[in-house]
């Protein structure tokens, strides 16, 4: 939360004074508008500091915007409690529909299930796009969050743009270790890059289309990066996190960011990938750090191919057939994503403490509330389960 000592520090570029005011001066409106007897004495002791004719100093003017500040935020803490649990139960039941869909009416949804561009674009719009986007706006019509609370810090276009660059050597490092630890249960036949079809399929080459490369990165990249990670980001995460477990929320929503792709054999990796971009989220309390953080991940993984046969072309001019050659491929591409990502990363935690981090304020329950966290975690625990089964569905189903 922010302090009153911070406040006086910088009364201009505190961002308690830059994020939701519009929020804020809703809330004080309804606030008025109550009539219980506590609420119009704290009126009544808030108004004898404005009074007419007393010239309030900046001092007590930012120590008034904090404690405002706090007041809504507790406000809005206990009035969406709950929120997380109820956006990851509503885009679950859908997918496991949208899924189940698919294994009944085989014939008629079969555009839907062949391996060309198209299909697997649509398929992956309709998972990652369409079923967020319905989500997200069920929960803001019916719970209407704050900005503050989807949305967090708003970063400056560097941030973001950093994100994305810092995402491409992640997921070229994450790519590389799964395919390193792999080799050892697997034959070389089988040392493909795993993950969702779109993005590990190599749909892109030196040689593709225009239009081709256009669809891949925003049906691959773009829109999941965007309603997917608005949905986890700015709903199921911070939601979860103010049921009383910022841990929980962390690990919770990357386990059902992971499942939403259906993607077994890539599940641990897409599991890590989404733990470091919602730890980021976390640290950083910003949406837009995290979405592009999620946009570079994709456009990595859908540029891993190329980078591969790249590195290939340089080396022997063929797949890598043994784990020597493997290892001589991945680990010098693991070498040189870490010098991109180390020194992006120092440079988001340096600018995280230069700013105080309400995210853990804002999350902090009270203790009477452990009830409704239960509630919470157990409407996101069905939820997760219903993902699993949308999952492991087409085994049951051979």
């Amino acid at each position: 939360m922010y302090n009153a000592v911070e406040l006086r520090a910088n009364p201009e570029s505190s961002d308690a004074l830059q994020i939701g005011r519009r929020d804020l001066r809703n809330w004080e409106t309804a606030e008025m508008k109550r009539k219980d007897t506590d609420t119009d004495k704290e009126h009544t002791s808030n108004s004898n500091i404005n009074a007419p004719g007393r010239e309030q100093s900046p001092q007590l003017s930012m120590i008034d915007t904090e404690l405002k500040l706090r007041r809504f935020w507790n406000a809005e803490r206990n009035r969406l409690h709950g929120i997380g649990g109820y956006a990851a139960i509503v885009s679950s039941l859908l997918l496991f529909l949208y899924r189940v869909g698919l294994l009944i009416f085989t014939e008629a949804l079969a555009p839907l299930t062949n391996e060309s561009l198209s299909s697997v674009a649509i398929s992956t719009l309709l998972a990652t796009g369409v079923i967020p986007l319905l989500t997200i706006a069920l929960i803001n019509f019916v719970k209407k969050p704050s900005a503050y609370f989807v949305l967090g810090y708003r970063n400056s276009f560097l941030t973001t743009l950093l994100a994305i660059i810092a995402g491409i050597p992640l997921a070229v490092i994450g790519i590389s270790v799964d395919r390193l630890i792999s080799a050892f249960f697997i034959e070389p036949a089988s040392w493909t890059v795993p993950g969702p079809a779109l993005l590990c399929h190599g749909f892109i080459n030196p040689d593709s289309p225009s239009v081709i490369v256009i669809i891949t990165v925003v049906a691959g990249a773009l829109v999941p990066a965007v309603l997917l990670g608005l949905l986890i980001g700015g709903f199921i995460f911070p939601g979860l996190a103010i049921a009383g477990s910022p841990s929980f929320a962390l690990v919770g929503s990357s386990l059902f960011a992971a499942l939403t792709h259906y993607d077994l054999r890539a599940f641990p990796l897409l599991f890590l990938m989404n733990l470091v971009a919602l730890h980021w989220r976390r640290q950083n309390n910003s949406l837009a750090l995290y979405t592009g953080l999620l946009a570079g991940l994709s456009l990595g993984w859908i540029s891993y191919p190329a980078v591969e046969n790249t590195a290939v072309n340089i080396l022997w001019g063929q797949a890598p057939a043994s784990l020597e050659q493997l290892f001589s491929l991945g680990l010098p591409l693991i070498l040189i994503s870490l010098m991109i990502v180390l020194p992006i990363s120092i440079y988001f935690r340096s600018n995280k403490e230069q700013k105080p981090n309400a995210f853990n304020s804002y999350t902090t329950v009270s203790s009477d509330s452990s009830s409704r966290a239960r509630g919470t975690y157990f409407t996101f625990v069905v939820a997760v389960l219903l993902l699993l089964l949308a999952c492991v569905s087409p085994y049951i189903n051979h």
